[in-house]
């Protein structure tokens, strides 16, 4: 299996949709800023790849990189509604997320879907402020992920060891939660909730954050991708029989009394799940709910 590079100056090889990876000396144009030092250009051949580069999004645009050496590293093939994320995740927890990408890469017999370093590194952004803000959500019943996943298991000890170390957090119970997340990314966008009419569901849900918040919600944009992510992956544990545990009452009335009116939002999403799929949340699942809730929404009124 050919693996991917993806730290340092080389490429983010796509799996599935094989491009010749990114060579230094090919001509490179910038073609739009994400912030000052991420753009999205094209190579020699036409093809679009995300660079990161000090101060290469500062020049008028577009324009032709001459100076390749300032390229630090390169992305192919990341779709368009994950590209908002490069500018509210620090450089840093992207640094990390590419190394620990390219170890998962090089140690898992396995292709990731190519947003796989976007998203992991979203992950590792909300983890941390989750940590900062005093808030700790268990992660959902892993059974014999450590035996049954060892490799994924494996490299998610090590990259939780190195976020702590790297960020001076303790987020003991990190390894499991990235483990499910590479799991996840291998050979698919997301979990399949195929038991259910999934998107419908997620559109219904979104309808639902529409009218209790009354606003109008970009369901192509990133924000929106991202909230979709985390009802996929609830929909799967739903599946599953793998609902994040019940027993963190004191977070949940925290946030209740906090975040009233996301609160009520959740109750309403945790309805109309109820409705559909039999099964309650608990309060541990709502919490996790009500912040990505309240995530989704800042952005959008933003």
């Amino acid at each position: 299996m050919q693996k991917m590079h993806l730290y340092g100056r080389v490429l983010f090889f796509c799996p599935h949709v094989h491009f010749i990876p990114y060579k230094e000396g090919e001509p490179m144009k910038v073609i739009k800023k994400i912030n000052n030092n991420v753009a999205l250009c094209l190579d020699g051949n036409q093809r679009e790849l995300i660079a990161f580069g000090k101060g290469i999004g500062f020049k008028p645009i577009p324009y032709e990189l001459t100076d390749l050496s300032v390229i630090e590293r390169t992305y192919y093939g990341i779709s368009p509604e994950y590209q908002g994320l490069l500018k509210e995740i620090p450089k840093e927890i992207f640094d990390v997320s590419g190394m620990l990408v390219d170890l998962a890469a090089n140690s898992i017999d396995a292709d990731f879907n190519r947003n796989l370093v976007i998203t992991l590194a979203d992950h590792i952004n909300f983890a941390i402020d989750r940590y900062k803000k005093n808030i700790h959500i268990k992660p959902p019943y892993v059974g014999n992920l450590a035996y049954l996943h060892e490799a994924e298991y494996k490299v998610a000890t090590q990259a939780a060891a190195c976020i702590n170390q790297r960020f001076g957090v303790r987020l003991p119970k990190e390894a499991a939660a990235i483990a499910l997340h590479l799991i996840n990314a291998e050979n698919s966008v997301a979990p399949k909730a195929d038991f259910l009419d999934a998107s419908t569901m997620i559109s219904d849900v979104i309808g639902l954050i529409e009218k209790r918040e009354n606003i109008t919600i970009d369901r192509s944009g990133f924000n929106a991708s991202r909230f979709i992510t985390h009802m996929e992956y609830l929909l799967a544990r739903i599946r599953n029989n793998e609902t994040l545990e019940n027993n963190n009452d004191k977070l949940f009335n925290n946030l209740k009394q906090e975040y009233r009116e996301t609160y009520l939002c959740a109750e309403d999403v945790r309805t109309y799940l109820q409705q559909k799929t039999g099964k309650n949340l608990g309060s541990e699942e709502m919490s996790y709910l009500m912040l990505h809730i309240e995530r989704f929404c800042s952005r959008e009124q933003a």
